[in-house]
């Protein structure tokens, strides 16, 4: 996982306690300790994150409920249809609904990526 993927308030594997967790604050505080100086790469990442892999599973957890005219479409709620998850072929894809049609953004593998998509243009943090 790239340093650039981290956000507070997402989830992660966390590697010590084999389960998923919600990254804070102190996390970075002890990816920083053991860095004890150098630049933080993905090696002491993976010491204390790994990445929780998206399944139909977590988006039920996120909140996330099948459209009820497309078998395909995942939606957070009524409101927030312009923007959905298409699971197709075993992949995750995110799209948008607009003024001139469906435009796909992009094809996602694990949760924070759902949860940073979803953050950064709807301002919603999705909790487990």
């Amino acid at each position: 996982m790239k340093k650039e993927e981290l956000r507070i308030s997402n989830y992660y594997h966390s590697v010590k306690f084999n389960k998923p967790v919600q990254c804070t604050i102190e996390d970075f505080y002890e990816l920083y300790a053991r860095c004890d100086g150098v630049e933080l790469d993905e090696e002491t990442i993976a010491e204390i994150f790994e990445p929780i892999e998206l399944s139909l599973d977590i988006l039920s957890q996120f909140g996330f409920t099948k459209s009820s005219n497309m078998s395909d479409n995942w939606h957070l709620q009524e409101i927030y249809y312009k923007l959905y998850v298409r699971y197709i072929k075993k992949k995750f894809t995110i799209y948008a609904l607009g003024s001139n049609g469906v435009c796909r953004l992009h094809t996602i593998k694990y949760a924070h990526e759902l949860q940073s998509i979803f953050l950064n243009l709807k301002n919603i943090i999705l909790k487990l």
